[in-house]
């Protein structure tokens, strides 16, 4: 079930982020290679857990220093977040507002991303004395993704 639902989850996220002129016949599974007008399409993956059975994915449409894509976190036997980005990029660092959906309400969060060679960094949140996320600036940029195929999301999703 958990399975079939991530699955779902990541099909809607790929068709979300295709355009229509981009769609020429594609199916779920053949994400473009290119966004027209973008820099730069790029896929990434953490895993982390006892058993990596947790997973956050990011997809990121670079256009100059504009940045938008959609992000992923699904921790095992929790309720997941989901949603997308917008942002800027200036050199290798993008911050971005993440708008998600989590037990049927929608919130956002500022995100912190840093691009490297095949790697992307996140700064993780800190908690503020109410329980709120936030990002302190001391934070370092030390959730590492790794760059993957966007194609190969849904076959990497299924197996989680």
């Amino acid at each position: 079930m958990k399975t079939t639902l991530f699955a779902a989850v990541i099909i809607t996220m790929l068709i979300s982020c295709n355009s229509p002129a981009n769609n020429k016949g594609n199916t779920a599974s053949e994400l473009p290679a290119t966004v027209p007008g973008a820099d730069t399409v790029t896929c990434f993956r953490h895993l982390t857990g006892q058993q990596q059975q947790d997973t956050a994915l990011v997809h990121l449409i670079v256009n100059k220093d504009k940045v938008s894509g959609s992000y992923i976190n699904a921790i095992f036997e929790k309720d997941r977040r989901q949603g997308s980005l917008r942002g800027t990029k200036v050199g290798n660092r993008i911050t971005a507002i993440w708008t998600f959906s989590q037990e049927g309400q929608t919130a956002s969060l500022p995100v912190a991303f840093e691009l490297a060679k095949d790697q992307l960094r996140q700064k993780p949140y800190s908690y503020n004395e109410n329980g709120r996320e936030f990002i302190a600036d001391s934070s370092a940029y030390s959730l590492i993704f790794q760059a993957i195929d966007c194609g190969d999301l849904l076959v990497k999703g299924k197996q989680q």
